[in-house]
């Protein structure tokens, strides 16, 4: 096993780093992807026992580590080229969206109010922010954890999302993607987040306004108001029957 626990319980944070082993770039992506798969249990526990507040995933073997400042797990470019290596390792792609679905449970069911990586970094962020940008397969992955991270914290989701629709282009899943941001986790910039993408949305449907995606979205931020009971209605069931 190639996997490191590090605890600060003064920063509250219980962080799995990988050690990276293997001298091929594949080799060494189906390394990562064991430990991953090991380190679930790891979290599960880490989280019923309720020490730490910050469940971090650290695929450089604590090469962040500096004993001034607690773990950020955006500012490493080697921890972004390893998760873009899961992505392009198509042979891996079926078990890492199996793992992709124990951590959408795992959040689903969390104590936590939300779960975070650091103070500006939900779980799993960087990871599927990264697969989602290198790869359309897990464009709806990054949807779905939308809906599990606390969104009145985001910090990079509108820049993220607006890089994955851009890179992409319409197609089914970013407009899933758009309707989930907008109706289910639009934190503090959701309507905005569409408004800054009508250029691309525009050339799509030619007026973004006449869409089919726009009319979801503005079916399901108005719904039809129910109508209320009345006597009348029960009087009229009565002589139907």
């Amino acid at each position: 096993m190639t996997i490191r626990i590090i605890e600060d319980t003064g920063k509250h944070q219980f962080v799995v780093s990988f050690r990276q082993t293997g001298f091929w770039p594949r080799t060494r992506a189906f390394r990562l992807m064991d430990d991953l798969e090991t380190a679930l249990p790891l979290l599960h526990r880490a989280l019923d026992a309720a020490d730490h507040y910050y469940f971090a995933l650290d695929p450089t073997d604590g090469a962040w580590r500096d004993e001034q400042s607690a773990f950020n797990p955006w500012a490493s470019p080697h921890s972004i080229a390893m998760w873009k290596r899961l992505a392009r390792t198509r042979d891996l792609h079926a078990r890492l969206e199996a793992w992709l679905e124990e951590v959408e449970e795992m959040m689903a069911f969390s104590l936590f109010d939300g779960m975070y990586e650091s103070k500006d970094c939900h779980f799993c962020e960087p990871l599927i922010s990264t697969l989602a940008l290198t790869n359309a397969r897990f464009v709806p992955f990054y949807a779905r954890f939308m809906t599990h991270w606390e969104m009145s914290r985001e910090q990079r989701q509108r820049e993220t999302i607006d890089q994955i629709v851009r890179r992409h282009g319409v197609t089914p899943a970013t407009e899933d993607l758009l309707f989930t941001r907008v109706v289910h986790a639009p934190g503090n910039t959701g309507e905005a987040q569409v408004e800054g993408l009508l250029d691309l949305l525009n050339r799509t449907y030619g007026d973004f306004m006449t869409s089919p995606l726009y009319r979801r979205i503005f079916d399901a931020l108005n719904p039809p108001e129910r109508k209320a009971p009345s006597y009348a209605d029960d009087d009229e069931l009565a002589a139907a029957a």
